[in-house]
């Protein structure tokens, strides 16, 4: 599946993972994109962003991604399940979930600034 292929690629190349975790009509997570796409772009090798939808269709958001130009972003969906299994069970969003390149989970966060 392709979530598993992007963080195995992404530990493979021993980059440190964020995963974003969002959703559509979120406009907090909307603002923040612009942010996470720089900050992949302008960290290629080192830390690898990978934003996690997990309420949307995979079409919807990726039309959201193609419209506003998230080109540095790989943008993945999940069932609700699945994304229930990242972090706690609340429902706060944006999420970003921080990733060694073990794949241990070190931090979850709600607040982009703390980036």
């Amino acid at each position: 599946d392709k979530s598993n292929g992007i963080l195995k690629e992404a530990m493979d190349n021993n980059e440190f993972i964020i995963l974003d975790l969002w959703f559509v009509h979120c406009s907090a997570c909307l603002r923040a994109m612009p942010k996470m796409n720089d900050l992949n772009e302008k960290n290629t090798g080192k830390i690898k962003v990978i934003a996690v939808n997990g309420i949307d269709s995979s079409t919807l958001a990726n039309d959201i991604f193609s419209s506003f130009g998230f080109s540095h972003l790989e943008n993945i969906s999940i069932s609700r399940h699945e994304l229930s299994k990242l972090g706690d069970d609340s429902w706060g969003f944006p999420r970003y979930i921080y990733v060694a390149k073990n794949g241990d989970i070190l931090d979850l966060k709600f607040n982009i600034n703390s980036l």
